[in-house]
């Protein structure tokens, strides 16, 4: 069994560290490969000789006795050609002599097809990453093994895990199992992922009392997914992305579930027979739901269900906390959330990316009063309803990007905003700007104005070169410049938004401010003979700077304590000129 000491030391694996980790697993930066050690290229090849097992032998439960757990290092013996694949794959990053005491192997991407006889070389392995290689069966893992990462192989129902019972980590994604009836026999098991696989059921996890965490995603699970026959006591998350569901029912039937997440299935319908008091986290995104009945999760936190056909949510309590409800075809769900706002105490996030609603229906009553971060993007938003700033009184953070607004107007009482994000807009002057920030000027940390006709000229590309792009366009067509980023940005639909959106993340990333500042540097090296762009460009950066006096980010470049004072002193130096 896994000692809370050797739980909590491991990394695990690439995949046993998914965005849903299990709540006792805490990742630590120790390696994965604790007793790996490099091969010194100018040590001497050793020859050695192993004992192997029976090259005829099916390698059975029974056949890893405790007289097989040593090797006789003694003894010199031949192995076969399959051993020598393996013999050398180890070799490569674990000298011999240290086989019987390796606790974490790595032999990934060796191109393996068996790991028979592996159970003799490292008798003591207890973290075992055997995943891209070619392997079809698991005949020769030692028994030790607790966790063990065999995903993007070739494992089919024909192998058998009976031997395996002390595993409590499993990662079979990218393998070609049909059903799970050959996992059985692992009752420990406390995770598993079994993505994109040929699925077809979840039978054979019926008594998988112990798991807390299943990932079936990418898998050929149709029509009605019912939990009434399983003992999940203990399961906290389950992800179920990327099938054909048309319906889960028996949620009530998982006292411990805390994640729940089946997007891009076909579900119109989600049954929970009684009231699950765990459930805190709710994915639906990219289904079939017209009306959404959440009055049996009464302790919901989270709720995605962007790009579904909502036409009401009902049932949400006051412990909502973030609510995305982007690409809605039909404005009705957004009123539900509207309608819920005054109840809703500690929601703190809103996202109606790419949705209909017109906020200007928004009654004056209505306020959320406590959400701090609100995301509008991609709404054909031409202006803000004048009473914005009394609708959300506490916002932090409020993304208006790929809008077509040509004023900021109504975010005058915002007093607390400290990132606005304006890029791909129709903003054409300085004064549009400053007009309608001055109850916030002090407190904005980051501003983001690209792709607006007032940073058109100043700037490089943000996303692409569209003059590189119509250089080498071969097949013109009536929307070639859809994506011009001399205009604003035309998203029409939801592959749009969601590509620009996530490219729009990337440039706040450590490497996409690097990109941007270098891109920066070749534009103005490439202008420094141009009087008009340096002036024009300076002009806008002095009034920015200025403007918003604690200014970290303006357009992607940083801007630091030294330059803030220097831009200020050359502000009043230039007042004091003109005056």
């Amino acid at each position: 069994m896994i000692t809370k000491e050797r739980y909590h030391s491991v990394d695990a694996f690439s995949n046993f560290t998914e965005t849903q980790i299990l709540n006792d697993t805490a990742q630590t930066n120790t390696s994965i490969l604790k007793k790996k050690t490099s091969t010194n290229s100018g040590r001497k090849q050793q020859e050695v000789s192993f004992a192997l097992p029976d090259a005829t032998s099916t390698e059975t439960e029974d056949d890893q006795s405790d007289s097989n757990t040593s090797r006789d290092t003694s003894k010199e013996l031949s192995f076969s050609q399959s051993n020598a694949a393996l013999v050398s794959a180890i070799t490569e990053s674990y000298p011999v002599e240290n086989w019987d005491t390796t606790e974490h192997l790595d032999i990934h991407g060796k191109r393996l097809e068996v790991l028979r006889g592996l159970y003799k070389f490292t008798p003591n392995v207890w973290v075992l990453d055997a995943s891209d290689n070619e392997i079809t069966h698991v005949a020769g893992i030692p028994r030790t093994v607790q966790m063990l990462n065999l995903e993007n192989n070739r494992i089919d129902n024909m192998s058998s895990f009976n031997s395996l019972k002390n595993i409590q980590l499993l990662s079979l994604d990218n393998n070609r199992l049909e059903n799970l009836n050959s996992l059985s026999a692992l009752k420990n098991l406390t995770r598993l992922t079994v993505s994109s696989n040929n699925l077809t059921s979840l039978e054979g996890l019926e008594n998988f009392r112990m798991l807390r965490y299943l990932n079936v995603c990418n898998n050929k699970l149709r029509g009605t997914l019912d939990f009434s026959n399983y003992d999940l006591w203990l399961l906290e998350d389950l992800l179920l992305n990327g099938n054909k569901l048309t319906s889960v029912s028996g949620l009530e039937l998982l006292p411990d579930l805390i994640y729940f997440s089946a997007d891009q299935n076909n579900l119109s319908s989600l049954n929970c027979g009684t009231v699950n008091n765990s459930i805190k986290k709710l994915s639906l995104v990219m289904n079939n739901f017209k009306t959404l009945d959440l009055s049996n999760y009464p302790k919901l936190k989270e709720l995605r269900a962007d790009k579904n056909h909502l036409e009401s949510i009902t049932g949400l309590t006051d412990e909502i906390e973030k609510v995305s409800l982007k690409y809605q075809s039909n404005p009705s769900a957004a009123n539900s959330i509207i309608s819920h706002s005054s109840k809703a105490s500690r929601m703190r996030k809103l996202a109606l990316t790419g949705g209909v609603f017109d906020l200007s229906t928004i009654k004056a009553k209505s306020s959320f009063s406590s959400v701090s971060q609100l995301v509008l993007c991609a709404m054909n938003l031409e202006s803000l309803p004048s009473n914005f700033s009394k609708l959300f009184p506490m916002l932090l953070d409020l993304n208006l990007n790929f809008n077509k607004l040509t004023t900021l107007d109504g975010l005058e009482g915002l007093t607390y905003l400290r990132q606005l994000k304006v890029l791909s807009n129709n903003l054409k002057t300085i004064e549009s700007i400053v007009m309608h920030t001055q109850s916030f000027r002090n407190s904005l940390k980051l501003i983001d104005l690209r792709v607006n006709p007032l940073t058109k000229s100043i700037y490089p590309y943000v996303f692409y070169d569209t003059r590189e792009k119509e250089e080498n366009e071969t097949d013109a067509t009536d929307d070639t410049n859809e994506f011009d980023e001399g205009t604003t940005l035309n998203l029409k639909d939801y592959d749009d938004i969601e590509a620009f959106s996530i490219e729009y993340t990337k440039l706040y990333t450590e490497e996409g401010l690097q990109s941007w500042k270098d891109k920066n540097g070749m534009l103005l090296e490439a202008n420094s003979g141009s009087e008009g762009f340096i002036k024009l460009r300076e002009k806008y950066e002095m009034s920015m700077i200025v403007w918003f006096s604690n200014i970290a980010y303006l357009d992607g470049l940083k801007i630091d304590s030294a330059r803030r004072t220097a831009e200020k002193k050359q502000w009043r130096k230039l007042k004091r000129t003109l005056n």
